[in-house]
């Protein structure tokens, strides 16, 4: 019995499960609020309860996977977290389709259109004591001014990334567990 059970766990981690993701149902209605004239943007409600459940649900069955970094010491902002990553344009195309398509009907940026979100979508999860340290894609002077998101769940937080992205971070858990589905919105 406790071969079997071997067997079965070495199986399972030869190759990672593809998850099996709950449909989303169209939003109507989403507005998309500006926060202080920056490049910082919410939608609320747009999972529904039920859809970040089942998302949830799903990741967890992929498998979350320990994140961690150098540190500030080696250059790297401080990491403590858990996070799954998987490519499944299927998944970035029922999240665009489902109510984000039309709040970006009306947005350039430098003359490009959005037209979906990136097909490789990552799940962070928190849990108490586990946090990601303030970090930058690229290197940019923003100044001293700070914007605070607190989390709510199914909101929406949209940033700049690349050269105009902001400096940011996920502050340290307190109570709970907090789960984060993050892709990029693509323009061309």
């Amino acid at each position: 019995m406790a071969e079997a059970a071997t067997k079965r766990r070495a199986a399972d981690n030869k190759a990672p499960r593809k998850p099996k993701w709950h449909l989303l149902q169209p939003k109507l209605n989403l507005h998309i609020r500006r926060l202080k004239n920056h490049d910082l943007f919410t939608v609320q409600n747009f999972f529904l309860t039920a859809e970040s459940k089942a998302l949830i649900k799903a990741a967890k069955s992929t498998g979350f996977e320990h994140q961690g970094s150098l540190g500030p010491a080696k250059g790297e902002a401080y990491r403590n977290n858990d996070r799954i990553s998987v490519n499944d344009p299927a998944l970035a195309d029922m999240v665009w389709q489902s109510g984000l398509s039309k709040l970006f009907s009306d947005i350039k940026i430098r003359g490009r259109v959005a037209v979906g979100l990136n097909p490789n979508i990552m799940f962070y999860r928190y849990k108490i004591g586990q946090h990601f340290g303030r970090h930058i894609g690229e290197s940019v002077d923003l100044g001293k001014e700070k914007r605070t998101v607190a989390p709510a769940e199914g909101m929406v937080l949209l940033h700049i990334h690349g050269d105009k992205c902001m400096l940011h971070e996920a502050r340290n858990v307190s109570n709970g567990i907090k789960y984060v589905f993050r892709s990029d919105v693509v323009f061309a």
